[in-house]
């Protein structure tokens, strides 16, 4: 297997040769799963020496216990790259277009939920949207969670400025603010029916 393919999250992680990780990123990389969704910068470069950055996220997670590894790349030059685990690495791919093309998935999956929500009328659907939700929610959570660090990190590592992070930033806490609203409405929803259960329960 070539460095610039995989098939599963199992297997062995191995960035495209292209993008000349340095051992510094690669050796807090891991080689087994994906790992949790985390950016990461050369930390064993000298002062004055700015690092590449690493994004680790996770597709839209589904009930299956692995997750599946997108990784984003900024480059010496501010270029973004993308790699999507399992697929062949192309090189010309937009790396930012890739970036909001995973935040619209993420956005798209909050949508669909948010809709089965309206259409909800019994406590067994209502668990069935937390169950989903629970997972985005944590999901998104870490999105947010990986951009700030990135951002943290740039400033740190003093890489020069770039607003696509900023960007991919917020959009991320928007993504995580509408999941984490989806599941308190739904769960609002459920307590409700459940306490109106008991209350007609008493009366009978």
């Amino acid at each position: 297997m070539t460095q610039q393919q995989r098939t599963t999250s199992q297997q062995a992680i191995r960035l495209p040769d292209a993008w000349q990780v340095p051992q510094g990123i690669l050796d807090r990389l891991g080689t087994d799963l994906v790992g949790r969704q985390r950016a990461i910068v050369d930390e064993t470069l000298p002062n004055g020496i700015h690092s590449p950055l690493l994004l680790v996220l996770h597709e839209v997670p589904d009930r299956t216990p692995q997750r599946q590894g997108i990784f984003f790349w900024r480059d010496l030059d501010g270029i973004w790259h993308v790699y999507r685990q399992g697929e062949t690495y192309d090189p010309q791919a937009d790396g930012i277009a890739a970036l909001h093309e995973h935040f619209a998935n993420y956005e798209a999956e909050e949508q669909a939920l948010r809709r089965e929500y309206e259409r909800a009328r019994r406590a067994g659907q209502y668990l069935t949207i937390l169950e989903e939700a629970a997972l985005k929610v944590h999901a998104a959570d870490n999105l947010y969670r990986t951009l700030t660090e990135a951002r943290t990190l740039m400033r740190e590592q003093k890489i020069p400025q770039d607003i696509e992070i900023i960007n991919a930033r917020d959009r991320a806490y928007n993504i995580e603010r509408e999941f984490d609203l989806l599941y308190t409405d739904t769960q609002n929803a459920l307590d409700y029916r459940e306490a109106h259960a008991v209350e007609v329960l008493n009366i009978l």
